[in-house]
């Protein structure tokens, strides 16, 4: 069935089941109804359905109009509801980018809004290369899939630029709620707010993930809940490749709420919790509230990445069986130096406030990540801040910090936590403030591969923390 009109049109949906099953199944994907540019589909919202019933089928792809466009243009999708056959799609017989609710590949000005998109088997909405895209407050469910690489109820594969995705709420048990994956060309200018995000099989929101360094993302006020491995996660490049211009745009990811992440015990372990930003350069992660994840509430490695006036609570450890089980502490906020042969510099984490952690309050590593890189070289970090930071009631130390060159740990406050409330170590030199501190702040300085060359300590209230963006 097709859908069009000349130069444009509008097909409605009175109220009612539709069934739109092609004449055979796909593989690959056959698409059901095929909507060219300048079309709008619209029903009566919350009842008009359209049903496909064979597995491994695209319900709406969106093409190309050869007499105007040689991409699909202004389409727009409302108050539909879109219903699959509720079977599993798998990724041997099916490339999911293609098998989805709906489909587009290099699509200009697409609107859909106050859609439900349910039982399609893994994907919801599938976008690559897409331009000038606004998807809001539409309901993603019951998409499951058991797969943990590929099905998203909103994903977007390469050269995403200018969308806003809003008021969506992303409810399947498939691999990410949101996901942006960048391959060849990187995100600029993305919106994510406001979106709910929870129950995935890995994540809820991936800002980014692949390579590159994402232009102008902003990640906003969404709720990222119970989903198996991160609230939100960006992975990508640590800085730009030799001769590749500097983004002007940061990743912003502010205001977040993430909650009960990162339970799942199968996978990488290092990826679970809050907020991780595997691999960032320009990151600025801010005013987000984080509780009750394991492993970490925030985690952070790369370049140029603030941490600020966020409040992280109750991360909790996490258990991995084997034989004897490995159990990795709930650390609040952890930062990494970058990886192999690359340094993590310019890192400022300010006016945070940890509670009730178990492991550390705020933990900075000067070296990769062991899990990964135990026995490859590193560059040293560069100018790591950590001020005015509040480290109260954790388990272990209040801020411990490992091997970490051009640090500044000044103006923080960590009071009745387990073990140290400052812990400095350059090898297995250490500097400690002892545990029963109250309101102490501690300034110190390490370089090179020595010990602390110059401490000070003053009582007093922390700095008031700054906006960073």
């Amino acid at each position: 069935m097709t859908s069009s009109a000349a130069g444009g049109g509008t097909v409605y949906f009175p109220a009612g089941t539709y069934l739109v099953d092609p004449p055979s199944p796909g593989s690959p994907p056959v698409p059901c109804l095929t909507v060219p540019s300048f079309v709008t589909l619209e029903g009566v919202r919350g009842a008009s359905t359209l049903h496909v019933t064979l597995r491994n089928n695209t319900l709406l792809q969106l093409t190309a109009d050869p007499l105007f466009t040689p991409f699909p243009d202004g389409v727009t999708i409302r108050d539909l509801i879109l219903r699959g056959a509720n079977q599993a799609q798998t990724y041997d017989d099916n490339n999911p980018r293609f098998a989805a609710g709906i489909y587009g590949n290099g699509t200009r000005r697409l609107l859909v809004e106050r859609c439900t998109i349910t039982q399609m088997g893994g994907s919801g909405i599938q976008l690559d290369a897409a331009r000038e895209v606004v998807l809001r407050d539409n309901i993603l469910r019951e998409n499951w899939n058991p797969d943990q690489n590929a099905f998203a109820d909103i994903g977007f594969f390469d050269g995403l630029e200018k969308a806003t995705i809003t008021g969506n709420w992303c409810l399947s048990e498939n691999d990410t709620g949101i996901s942006i994956v960048s391959i060849d060309d990187d995100a600029r200018e993305v919106y994510i707010a406001g979106n709910v995000c929870s129950g995935h099989r890995r994540h809820g929101i991936i800002g980014n993930n692949g390579r590159g360094i994402p232009d102008g993302v902003r990640i906003e006020g969404n709720v990222c809940n119970d989903n198996k491995w991160m609230g939100i996660y960006l992975n990508g490049d640590l800085e730009p490749a030799s001769g590749e211009p500097v983004s002007t745009g940061r990743t912003v990811i502010i205001g977040n709420t993430c909650s009960g992440n990162g339970e799942s015990t199968s996978g990488d372990p290092g990826i679970r919790g809050g907020i991780n930003v595997n691999g960032g350069f320009n990151v600025v992660v801010e005013g987000n509230e984080c509780s009750g994840n394991h492993r970490a509430g925030i985690k952070v490695r790369g370049t140029r990445i603030v941490v600020a006036n966020n409040v992280v609570r109750e991360s909790e450890k996490l258990t991995v069986p084997g034989t004897p089980p490995t159990t990795y502490d709930g650390h609040g906020i952890e930062l990494w130096a970058g990886g192999p042969a690359a340094s993590a510099r310019e890192l400022t984490v300010s006016g945070n406030r940890v509670y009730q952690c178990a492991g550390h309050g705020l933990l900075l590593i000067g070296v990769p990540d062991a899990f990964y890189y135990q026995t490859l070289p590193t560059e040293p970090t560069e100018r790591v801040v950590v001020s005015a930071n509040t480290s109260v009631e954790n388990e272990k130390d209040g801020i411990h910090t490992w091997r970490v060159w051009g640090q500044q740990v000044t103006a923080n406050t960590c009071e009745r936590n387990g073990e140290a409330g400052i812990r400095v170590r350059s090898s297995d030199e250490r500097t400690l403030v002892p545990r029963t501190s109250a309101r102490t702040t501690t300034s110190t300085r390490t370089q090179g591969t020595g010990g602390p060359t110059r401490g000070s300590t003053s009582k007093g209230a922390a700095r008031r923390a700054t906006r960073w963006w």
